[in-house]
């Protein structure tokens, strides 16, 4: 699975330097492709458990499709997507080889900064262990103001 993954990199990164593109926007668009799939993935059990019943009901009142998917079903669904949105944030943030490969000198990612701590003759443990707990210290936060969504959105349809 993972020299899978690791060639799909190198395809990847030959069509974008094709057509001139190594730089942030590459990585935005691996990211994309890397984390759209399982993000919509999840989401689809989360808008199952909603039953259609509703959204006829709001059909009936007058909404259109539109309107009952914003006032009705959405709603429901928003601890969810919070969930889910977590995860994918907490994907792309522990991404090391796609910055690594499709990111210059100037436009490399935090992960992807911590390797120039890794010398040819020395390895400056100091250093990367510093900027890890850097690192970590914005998604710790962006998981526990979002941590009661995070909670709900996990154990929603689970049963009892």
């Amino acid at each position: 699975m993972r020299q899978n993954f690791i060639i799909f990199i190198l395809d990847f990164f030959f069509e974008i330097e094709d057509i001139s593109l190594v730089s942030l926007p590459a990585l935005i668009i691996a990211h994309l492709g890397m984390n759209l799939p399982i993000i919509t993935w999840l989401l689809i059990g989360f808008f199952k458990h909603i039953p259609p019943e509703l959204e006829e009901a709001a059909h009936i009142d007058g909404c259109t499709s539109f309107g009952a998917f914003f006032r009705i079903t959405l709603p429901l669904v928003t601890n969810g997507v919070i969930a889910v949105g977590i995860i994918g944030f907490l994907f792309s943030w522990n991404e090391l080889m796609f910055a690594t490969t499709l990111t210059g000198a100037k436009t490399q990612t935090a992960p992807a900064e911590i390797t120039d701590f890794l010398l040819y003759h020395e390895v400056q443990y100091g250093k990367i262990t510093a900027a890890a707990v850097t690192l970590i210290i914005p998604a710790l936060a962006f998981v526990g103001f979002a941590q009661k969504h995070l909670l709900k959105g996990l154990t929603f349809g689970a049963e009892r």
